[in-house]
């Protein structure tokens, strides 16, 4: 009897997948096998294009190894068969790796595919580590509120360094962590925002039951989810342990980052965003597509889904209903010399530490999965000459929304698992929105003194000019803030201390004070006073500004030390005035130092 190839399949899947039920019951009486799915056959080291029923076995040996009884027919049913190794899973979430393109660049829109991470202090030479990835903002079932909007990653993100229910998320570091970037990029941006609160009511990182979609008769079974989601707080800004709230705070959009950079086939409407919600959970011709993700530490990947564990009753199996990826080569990009696909990282992964959390996309942008673990290829434990890959798993994203009871916003809804009029979501143009300066510094250093609209600008002009102190100071500020700015970026010594000291936080949080946004200005961010960063920069910028530069820090020496203690405007201005007064003579209450 022929074997059944991929057109017969596809054209009648039930069927196939009725096989797959039977080769579980059966092949499960055979020593070494963990667990049956579907997916495409490996020959070699190289996947084919033919589907096939698969079985997962503790150790892949050699056929004249095994006993004749616990052997896996070459055929079943009339479908083709093939063994592979159980992989060894492993949460996707950084481990703190020297990476050579992760994405910690702080986003001034929230979107998918971008850098988080939970409180609490990393290793200075590690600061990404349990840093996950932001897969896709979604929405509460049933919840017309506009503050219904949450983002959704993996449980495993979200409890990294012990966070609890209701601890704030960070993009992209938590505080006290700090991009290893500065290093080499005095210009990085360095600034956080607080996202919100996790929320861990509602996750899960183990089986739930779950409705099969489509099932005739209806049967619930168990599927592995990692998923976890948290508010973000879009009408609230924080500067640390200061926040103010106003309408629109955090700029959210549904985009996911990069998604579809260089693609063509795409509407302005559809490109980067999540078309529909597609299940996947029976349906054989994924096998036959292209996926795609992005991720903070290996960016855009495209992958071929290799296997899938079919809705049985399987619980307590390693693999419980999930599917497994392979890295293929991307789209417009050269094919290396041994014609291995490899990633921005150089390794031939669909994804490494620190994508947990990015969502898998079928090639009509439709959300297939949630990425959640990364393993190796287990067969050079047998053939040693064999190269090894690392597959990546995902759990099917429908059961995900269902246990979150979330909806994902689409641009091409056609079911129930795309937010709609229940979570007042209507599918529409992008919004035009502002970009933001990538380094807060330049907020607070503009050319005119100021920062801010015009309103803000004329109240500290105003402010300044009241007094002969604010005039000398503003006019020494506009001479040389320029070369202050080019010491920073270009000055080693000066770059190293403006970062270490929290100088890019520190500028962020004067700059959302000078803008009416917070009611104060730190004066303490982590260890580091703002007494101590004046103190130590004018140091720096004596020993390496121009002449010029080094009277007027002289001249300023006593402001500069002064500011560094006040947290508003109005008491900048005060210190100002108690300023003019000791230097004239005049009689003044006590100056705050």
């Amino acid at each position: 009897m022929s074997l059944k190839d991929n057109t017969h399949i596809l054209a009648d899947s039930c069927a196939f997948l009725e096989s797959v039920a039977r080769a579980r019951i059966e092949w499960r009486q055979l020593a070494g096998v963990k667990s049956v799915a579907y997916g495409v056959k490996c020959v070699g080291q190289e996947f084919t294009d033919e589907i096939c029923i698969l079985a997962y076995v503790d150790r892949k040996r050699a056929r004249d190894d095994v006993n004749a009884s616990d052997l896996v027919p070459e055929k079943f049913d009339g479908y083709r068969t093939d063994v592979r190794a159980l992989p060894e899973i492993v949460p996707a979430v950084d481990l703190g790796a020297p990476r050579l393109c992760d994405n910690d660049r702080r986003e001034p829109i929230i979107v998918g595919g971008i850098q988080i991470q939970t409180p609490g202090k990393r290793p200075a030479d590690h600061p990404s580590k349990g840093c996950g990835t932001l897969g896709c903002i979604v929405r509460k079932k049933n919840d017309k509120s506009r503050r219904n909007v949450h983002l959704l990653t993996c449980a495993h993100v979200l409890t990294n360094n012990n966070a609890n229910n209701g601890n704030k998320i960070y993009h992209p570091y938590a505080p006290g962590n700090v991009s290893k970037k500065v290093q080499t990029d005095a210009a990085w941006d360095t600034s956080i925002v607080a996202l919100g609160p996790i929320d861990l009511q509602s996750s899960l990182q183990g089986d739930t039951m779950q409705l099969v979609p489509g099932s005739n008769p209806e049967r619930t079974v168990p599927f592995f989810i990692d998923a976890a989601i948290a508010r973000i707080e879009i009408d609230c800004t924080c500067c640390f342990d200061l926040c103010v709230c106003k309408t629109d705070a955090i700029q959210v959009d549904t985009r996911i980052l990069g998604l579809n950079l260089d693609s063509q086939i795409f509407s302005d409407e559809d490109r980067d965003r999540i078309t529909d919600v597609r299940n996947i959970i029976t349906d054989p011709s994924i096998l036959t597509e292209t996926v795609c993700k992005v991720g903070r530490t290996t960016g855009r990947t495209f992958g071929r889904i290799t296997a899938i564990s079919p809705p049985y009753e399987n619980a307590g199996e390693a693999l419980t209903n999930v599917f497994e990826i392979l890295l293929v080569q991307s789209p417009n990009t050269p094919i290396p010399p041994d014609n291995k696909p490899r990633n921005c990282q150089g390794t031939m992964s669909f994804c490494e530490g620190g994508d947990s959390g990015s969502i898998v996309v079928d090639s009509r942008n439709r959300a297939i999965g949630l990425l959640y673990g990364v393993a190796p290829d287990r067969l050079d434990t047998w053939t040693p000459d064999l190269v090894a890959v690392r597959y990546t798993y995902a759990a099917h994203i429908v059961p995900v929304l269902e246990k979150l009871e979330i909806r994902i916003p689409c641009t091409k809804p056609t079911n129930q698992w795309c937010a709609g009029a229940a979570e007042a979501w209507t599918p529409g143009p992008p919004r035009v929105v502002e970009e933001f300066p990538k380094d807060p510094a330049t907020q607070v250093f503009a050319s005119s003194g100021v920062v801010g609209n015009q309103v803000t600008s004329r109240v500290v002009l105003e402010e300044l000019e009241g007094t002969t102190v604010g005039n000398s100071l503003r006019d020494d500020f506009q001479d040389w803030h320029r070369e202050v700015m080019q010491l920073i970026k270009r000055k080693r010594p000066v770059t190293v201390t403006w970062h270490r000291l929290r100088g890019p936080a520190f500028a962020a949080c004067a700059a959302s004070h000078l803008r009416g946004e917070t009611a104060t200005i730190p004066t303490r961010i982590g260890e580091v006073t703002r007494g101590e960063l004046f103190e130590r920069m004018t140091a720096m910028l004596r020993d390496y500004g121009s002449p010029g530069l080094q009277d007027a820090l002289a001249r300023h020496r006593d402001i500069l030390l002064a500011l560094g203690e006040v947290e508003t405007l109005e008491e900048a201005a005060n210190i100002l005035r108690l300023l003019e007064n000791s230097r004239s003579g005049a009689p003044s209450a006590e100056l705050r130092a």
